[in-house]
């Protein structure tokens, strides 16, 4: 999947002010035990503009149970 995120930063002109980075991402689930699972995704992200980060890598773990 792709992943994308934007904001507005400060600036004076209208190519200073955006911060928008996009790029690949992996998502998935392993199943634990009855009721109880981890989600996770990755990301490699790269920046568009001046005011963005050139790269970022972003990952996510989430812990569920019922």
């Amino acid at each position: 999947f792709v992943e994308a995120y934007g904001e507005r930063a400060g600036g004076s002109s209208a190519s200073d002010v955006s911060r928008h980075q996009i790029g690949p991402g992996v998502t998935g689930q392993a199943l634990l035990a009855p009721g109880r699972s981890v989600r996770y995704s990755a990301a490699a992200l790269f920046g568009n503009g001046r005011a963005a980060a050139d790269s970022t890598l972003m990952l996510r773990f989430e812990y569920e149970f019922h």
